[in-house]
C-alpha cells in the first residue's frame, strides 16, 4: 500500500517546478499572480479526478452522498468525498487569495 507513497508526493512537486509562463492568468475580474497558476491547475485537476472516483463509487439509484446509508458507504467513497471537498475548497481559497494579491500588487 505504501509502495508508491514517495512518488505520489513528489509528482505534484515536480509538476509545480516546471517552467511556467511569466504572464498571470487574467479572466477579467478573476485574476491571480503567475506563481499560483500551477497549484490552482493541480488542485482543479485533483478535484476533477476525485469527482470521477466519487461518481464511480456511488451506489446505483443514490441521488447524492447524504442519501446513501452509513452502512453502505465504502471507505473509498467517504475518502473521495471529503478529499474532493477539501481540494475544491483549497482551489477556491487559492483563487480568492490570488485575486487579493493581484489587487494588492496594483496599488
Amino acid at each position: 500500500m505504501f509502495r508508491f507513497t514517495k512518488a505520489i508526493f513528489l509528482l505534484p512537486a515536480a509538476l509545480m517546478s516546471l517552467p511556467q509562463a511569466a504572464q498571470a492568468a487574467d479572466f477579467g475580474f478573476v485574476r491571480w499572480p503567475g506563481y499560483l497558476d500551477m497549484p490552482i491547475v493541480l488542485t482543479a485537476a485533483m478535484t476533477f479526478i476525485l469527482f470521477l472516483v466519487f461518481k464511480t463509487q456511488m451506489p446505483k439509484g443514490a441521488a447524492d452522498f447524504v442519501s446513501v446509508p452509513k452502512e453502505e458507504r465504502s471507505a473509498l467513497l467517504t475518502l473521495s468525498t471529503y478529499s474532493m471537498i477539501g481540494s475544491f475548497a483549497l482551489c477556491m481559497g487559492m483563487v480568492f487569495v490570488g485575486m487579493g494579491l493581484a489587487r494588492a500588487a496594483e496599488w
